[in-house]
């Protein structure tokens, strides 16, 4: 046999070999796609498929309270703060035993018995005292205790 044909003969093989080779990559690559896509349709047991599960965390539910205008502030609330202009002071603050926001710039003021809104009138006028002119003051009810 020629040199020629030998090395034909076995550059054939050599392809033969790496095509032989890939095809099993592929196949293997393939199964296990499959196996994915199967294990991602399961069903999740009592929650239900996917789908019926976002659709429960969808709905809104009705039982939770709605934060309204007339909610009182009560000791060992969360309250959220933002001034205007002043970024330093922004923050989640907690109302302690006796019913006083603790804050820097203004210290101690009674905050118990106060809505959101009057809190932060009284808030814009003790920072107006001294420290800021036209002070816009946020107060959000976070978590009622």
């Amino acid at each position: 046999m020629s040199l020629s044909v030998e090395f034909h003969r076995i550059v054939a093989l050599d392809c033969h070999k790496v095509v032989s080779e890939m095809i099993t990559r592929i196949q293997g690559l393939i199964l296990l796609l499959l196996l994915a896509a199967l294990a991602a349709c399961e069903s999740r047991g009592e929650g239900g498929s996917a789908v019926q599960m976002t659709q429960q965390l969808s709905a809104p539910d009705s039982t939770l309270p709605i934060q309204s205008r007339d909610a009182r502030i009560g000791p060992m609330d969360l309250i959220e703060i933002s001034v205007f202009g002043a970024p330093d002071l922004d923050d989640t603050y907690q109302i302690d035993f006796e019913g006083n926001l603790k804050m820097p710039l203004i210290g101690s003021v009674q905050a118990a018995g106060y809505t959101a809104a009057a809190l932060a009138e009284t808030l814009e006028a003790r920072l107006q005292e001294k420290y800021l002119q036209n002070a816009d003051v946020t107060v959000r009810i976070t978590e009622a205790r």
